[in-house]
């Protein structure tokens, strides 16, 4: 099962990834041990019922710290351009954690913002323009308003 026929999925993708580690095992053990570091400080977030902008931190840091090991799940199993471009993800979710942690206005600012942005989402969805991608059956389960959604 050459690669150049199977891609990834192939047996031959198992000496390319045996090759990456042995080129980047110093990294891939300190990605491991970072990570190991990473998840002791988010088992000690200590939240209380009412720390709206702690929640928010160790909401976005644990997003944050779930897209960390997919980097490293990528470029492990040789999908190395993936895992650059998710790095990039990663830096913007860590930009987010760091603006949280500015102050409770600034959380609730994200907040807010994130918010804002779905609504765009489900407007740009519901713009009636837009019903002409849906099946007929989408569009009675999701548009009509007789239907009810189960």
């Amino acid at each position: 099962m050459p690669i150049n026929e199977y891609g990834f999925l192939g047996k031959d993708i198992k000496q390319h990834e045996d090759n990456l580690l042995a080129k980047y095992n110093e990294v891939f053990d300190f990605y491991e041990e970072f990570n190991h570091f990473l998840h002791k400080i988010h088992d000690k977030t200590g939240l209380k019922n009412d720390d709206f902008q702690g929640a928010m931190i160790t909401r976005t840091f644990t997003k944050s710290l779930t897209t960390f090991q997919a980097v490293y799940k990528l470029f492990r199993h040789h999908f190395c351009n993936n895992a650059e471009n998710l790095c990039r993800v990663l830096f913007e979710e860590m930009v987010n954690v760091c603006y949280c942690v500015l102050g409770i206005n600034e959380a609730k600012r994200f907040y807010s913002l994130e918010i804002i942005i779905a609504l765009k989402i489900i407007n740009e969805v519901n713009n009636p323009k837009n019903k002409e991608y849906f099946t007929e059956s989408d569009k009675e389960k999701y548009f009509e308003k007789n239907h009810i959604v189960k």
